[in-house]
């Protein structure tokens, strides 16, 4: 009995060491590679992940608001350094390698409404980012291990790389008859209601850095109110 154990026991050792084992893996053979991912579906994750940023963004400043009960008596004990780690997880690791997937994706296939929206939502958030912390990295995200550690954007660049995200999309938007996404939980695929969120993103940003450069900042709230698309929140 003890020999046939013996046998057992080295024809599995054999047969471990005659595996061809791959130490050499580096990509996840059970993960969705772009040329494989559904367009709609990545566009959905994306509304997810959207959502979710502004969640994390939300309840920190509601506290500061006092929208919230803070839980605490005084400001400097109601936030630590990992407060906004929600928003900045969410943005970096999640939603803006999805949009960049994505806009390569909507390209190819001609799909403005999902690219120009959502360069919007990036827009929206990168906004948010600088207005709770100031500067944030921005040009030399998403390169993997070729940037470990990519440099802070002063906020005033980001604010211009945000208005360049809202013109691209409202060019993308503008006159297009490409198909809607299959699931829009903000605007339904209605490109027209993009824009109008747009331009009014457009005059948030102008508003928010008019002390920067008062001249420019009151031509351009002047232009984006004399075209009148905007939110009405009446």
């Amino acid at each position: 009995m003890k020999k046939k154990y013996h046998l057992i026991f080295l024809m599995a050792c054999l047969g471990l060491f005659a595996c061809d084992t791959n130490l050499d893996l580096q990509e996840n053979p059970n993960a969705v590679t772009p040329n494989k991912a559904s367009v709609n579906d990545l566009y959905n994750n994306i509304q997810l992940e959207f959502g979710s940023a502004f969640l994390n963004a939300e309840f920190a400043a509601g506290q500061m608001a006092r929208m919230y009960h803070m839980g605490s008596f005084t400001y400097e004990s109601a936030v630590s350094p990992a407060t906004l780690n929600g928003l900045w997880f969410d943005a970096y690791s999640d939603l803006f390698p999805d949009i960049e997937t994505l806009n390569k994706l909507a390209e190819e296939k001609g799909l403005d409404i999902h690219a120009g929206s959502a360069k919007i939502m990036k827009a929206y958030v990168l906004m948010t980012m600088v207005d709770n912390m100031g500067d944030i990295p921005l040009f030399e995200i998403g390169q993997g291990t070729d940037v470990i550690s990519p440099k802070s954007t002063p906020a005033a660049e980001v604010y211009k790389n945000v208005d360049e995200l809202l013109t691209e999309a409202i060019g993308l938007l503008e006159g297009t008859n490409a198909a809607r996404p299959a699931i829009d939980n903000f605007y339904e695929g209605d490109p027209a209601k993009w824009i109008t969120l747009a331009k009014t993103l457009k005059l948030r940003a102008a508003v928010t850095t008019r002390l920067i450069d008062p001249a420019a900042a009151t031509t351009t709230i002047n232009a984006i109110l004399a075209e009148g698309d905007l939110i009405d929140i009446l």
